[in-house]
């Protein structure tokens, strides 16, 4: 919801502000019916410092150059943002493509589809560092969330990795009839 918003706003606020002459800068769209969500994320992360208008600080006196200095920081951070949403929706689209290639490997056994879903799950662990790499150069790690308690975002960088060792080990029909079979840490919570 998050990466929408901010879509949208930048979308909204920023397009065509850098226009040359009369000419505006082609807006970014996004429609969220579709699932583009990484592709959005990810122009925009690479257009928004082009789209964005540059301060001028040289004409700003001094009684107004803190707020130039406050303007700067917010949008250094806002950008910040935006570059590890970008990492994150890469993470995501990367991490579904290699399920959907391990599903297919454990339908077909064809090595092939094995390959392509490793490669898929190393690229999602990388994009994973990226984003941990933008959050952590935002905010401190680890972080208190309302309902999970403490996290912390480079220590979840195990579990991206731990995702290409399971597609390693995966043997073809892991899946019968739609449902996986359960190993014995897999128990649900009893009543």
């Amino acid at each position: 919801m998050f990466a929408h918003k901010l879509a949208l706003l930048l979308i909204s606020g920023f397009a065509g502000a850098a226009g040359v002459g009369s000419q505006p800068m082609p807006a970014l769209f996004y429609d969220p019916a579709v699932p583009q969500l990484a592709f959005a994320a990810s122009e925009i992360a690479h257009s928004a410092p082009r789209a964005l208008p540059a301060f001028p600080v040289e004409r700003l006196s001094s009684a107004s150059c803190s707020l130039c200095i406050v303007m700067a920081k917010e949008l250094r951070l806002t950008l910040g943002d935006i570059e590890a949403m970008s990492d994150l929706a890469r993470y995501y689209a990367a991490k579904i493509r290699g399920a959907a290639e391990l599903a297919l490997f454990d339908g077909s056994s064809e090595d092939s589809k094995k390959q392509e879903a490793l490669r898929y799950l190393q690229a999602a662990a990388e994009h994973w560092r990226s984003y941990s790499r933008a959050y952590t150069a935002q905010y401190t790690q680890p972080h208190l969330y309302n309902r999970v308690g403490f996290v912390s975002i480079p220590a979840l960088t195990e579990k991206a990795l731990a995702d290409v060792e399971i597609a390693r080990q995966w043997k073809p029909r892991t899946v019968v009839d739609g449902k996986a079979k359960r190993r014995s840490a897999d128990q649900p919570f009893r009543k």
